[in-house]
């Protein structure tokens, strides 16, 4: 197809009209790329969605709710720099065979959030959603070029958008190596096409810990920044260690309650961390981290 997606539906397919439109969709498949390690880059046992008729004569699209039962996403970059979540991305003769994978994935990248901000006005009409929910989601993230893996398991979470230019809602729970945790994430509305206000948390009760992000995404229109305020705080330092790297330990230490305070500033390529302040028991300290994508770290 046009939009590079192969969408299999196994299952049965059911659509009312009345009272209100809703559409129920079981055993859904969108097939992976060529060489990729799982048959699937999405599968949903059950997808449900209902519509507000009304509004719809007044050009708007309420949709009441969405239910993903049992999703499976499986995000795959390649050794050759392709990745399967970059949706027909135009191959051009103007490109130079120096290109390099990383220059690739970046580019898929940004090429992939444009298309999705865009894709949030459907047509004419405008687009809120009052309830989206996902129910035992599971979700890989493979990078071949880098060794990097990761995965989120029995993520159950709501969201809400109040229009196609934001605010949205979202939270829910989750497993991440292992450690239960809960999130909350928060957005304004997207101003002058170019900045998205965003505020994140995640916080485990099991490891004590809490981290909270406030800030923007800014320039998503070409090269997206990460800029805002991060603070971590950890009670217990070796409990947090020790659950995220499955029952490993450090060495025993009196001064186990950790807090981070610092500012964002961070692209694909590259970022910074420039006022740290650390404490740790009763040592304190500050500092400042930047790196690239080449890898190089600078700490001082």
């Amino acid at each position: 197809s046009k939009t590079g997606i192969n969408l299999e539906i196994r299952g049965d397919i059911k659509f009312e009209i009345l009272p209100s439109p809703a559409l129920k969709i079981n055993d859904i498949h969108v097939a992976n790329i060529e060489g990729a390690m799982t048959a699937d880059t999405l599968k949903i046992d059950k997808l449900q969605v209902s519509i507000a008729f009304i509004p719809l004569l007044g050009r708007q699209l309420k949709i009441n709710n969405i239910k993903l039962i049992k999703p499976i996403l499986n995000i795959e970059v390649l050794p050759d720099g392709r990745n399967n979540i970059a949706v027909a991305v135009p191959t051009s003769s103007n490109v130079q065979p120096s290109t390099t994978p990383n220059t690739i994935v970046s580019s898929q990248r940004s090429k992939v959030l444009n298309n999705f901000i865009d894709g949030l006005q459907v047509g004419s009409l405008s687009l809120s959603i009052e309830n989206f929910s996902i129910q035992n989601g599971f979700v890989s993230y493979n990078d071949h070029i880098h060794g990097r893996s990761e995965k989120i398991e029995e993520l159950n979470g709501r969201f809400s958008l109040a229009s196609s230019r934001g605010p949205l809602e979202s939270s829910g729970d989750a497993i991440i190596r292992g450690m239960p945790i809960n999130y909350s994430l928060s957005t304004g509305n997207i101003l002058k096409d170019r900045t998205l206000p965003l505020n994140f948390s995640l916080k485990s009760l099991k490891a004590q810990a809490h981290l909270r992000f406030f800030g923007a995404l800014t320039q998503i229109d070409k090269d997206p920044k990460i800029k805002g305020k991060l603070t971590f705080d950890s009670k217990d330092l070796l409990k947090l260690f020790a659950i995220s790297q499955n029952g490993e330990k450090l060495s025993n230490s009196n001064d186990r309650a950790l807090s981070i305070k610092t500012s964002v500033d961070a692209t694909l390529k590259r970022g910074m961390f420039p006022d740290i302040i650390f404490r740790m028991g009763k040592t304190q300290g500050t500092g400042k981290i930047s790196f690239q994508n080449n890898n190089k770290i600078d700490l001082n």
